[in-house]
């Protein structure tokens, strides 16, 4: 497959939302602009997702269906193969990319030697920002520490593929059932594979209206114990990865901050008992730097929120 140059694909994995699926297409497929393509996987879909993406006649759109479901990540891995472009945007089959902005963004920010870019994301009922940054291409030290688990939000990423091991990211997975936030790994590799970062506060996707997907009600991961399982895979996949220390330290200082202000909000609302918690987290192979931020961040966390109340 010719991979082309200067060019972006819209990668949508999709399963069971074809009402929203059709909003999204639809938006995106009324603009006449010939600077993109877009590529959906259907992940199985028990709805009539198929039969809504074999009735539409667009030379731009890339379709494919799984014959059995193969998880959130498979789905995700599967649109960056089908892509025939080097350039990704990640969208969630329920937000709009704001057309006007796709071109802007190609021809001001888009270098081979970009590895991830982030635009900015509007809420769904207003032109506020859900995620807005300022213009700049970062160094790598600081990207890390800028956006390593920063940017959960997937749509609204652009990924460079060319700075993706794909083998590496399967084999540093294999042994997980369920990886909730694979783009999340996927800008670390990228970042530590040598790709720059660039930002932009020009909006490229904007929130639709919100449904609950298969994960959030499979996995609940805005449970504490679901994100103790989460924080647990970091640490098994980064370490799998073998990036080396100083990326490996940023990643799990990142980690550390997230932990903490879980931690101190589960003990001051939801009023659990800290030490199951605090068993948990030095439990975690991330070495000793890692329980060290995790004390220092939950102890200021903890005196923020006191001070505040």
């Amino acid at each position: 497959m010719v991979i082309m140059k200067n060019n972006i694909t819209v990668c949508i994995p999709t399963f069971n939302r074809c009402e929203s699926l059709k909003k999204t297409l639809g938006h995106l497929l009324s603009s006449k602009s010939i600077s993109f393509s877009v590529v959906v996987s259907d992940n199985a879909s028990e709805d009539d997702t198929w039969e809504y993406l074999n009735s539409l006649d667009d030379t731009r759109l890339i379709i494919s269906r799984n014959e059995t479901n193969i998880g959130f990540t498979g789905n995700i891995l599967k649109v960056l193969e089908l892509s025939p472009t080097d350039f990704i945007l990640f969208m969630s089959d329920e937000d709009f990319v704001i057309l006007e902005n796709i071109e802007e963004i190609i021809r001001t920010n888009i270098d081979d030697d970009v590895g991830v870019f982030y635009g900015g994301v509007l809420h769904e009922n207003n032109s506020t920002y859900y995620y807005k940054y300022n213009k700049k291409t970062w160094k790598k030290k600081e990207a890390l520490n800028k956006v390593v688990l920063s940017h959960s939000y997937m749509s609204g990423m652009i990924f460079n593929k060319k700075y993706l091991d794909l083998n590496k990211f399967n084999t540093s997975i294999a042994d997980e059932d369920v990886v909730l936030y694979p783009h999340e790994i996927m800008v670390y590799m990228i970042l530590c594979n040598g790709g720059k970062l660039v930002t932009d506060s020009l909006p490229i996707a904007k929130q639709g209206e919100a449904v609950e997907s298969e994960a959030i009600i499979k996995y609940k991961y805005y449970e504490y114990n679901e994100r103790l399982k989460l924080f647990k895979q970091y640490c098994r996949v980064v370490s799998n990865l073998d990036y080396g220390l100083i990326e490996s330290r940023i990643f799990f200082k990142k980690m550390a901050i997230i932990a903490s202000c879980v931690f101190v909000d589960e003990v001051l609302i939801k009023k659990i008992k800290p030490k199951q918690y605090l068993s948990e987290i030095f439990s975690l192979n991330c070495g000793w730097l890692f329980k060290l931020q995790f004390v220092t961040y939950s102890s200021a966390v903890f005196l923020m929120r006191k001070l505040k109340n």
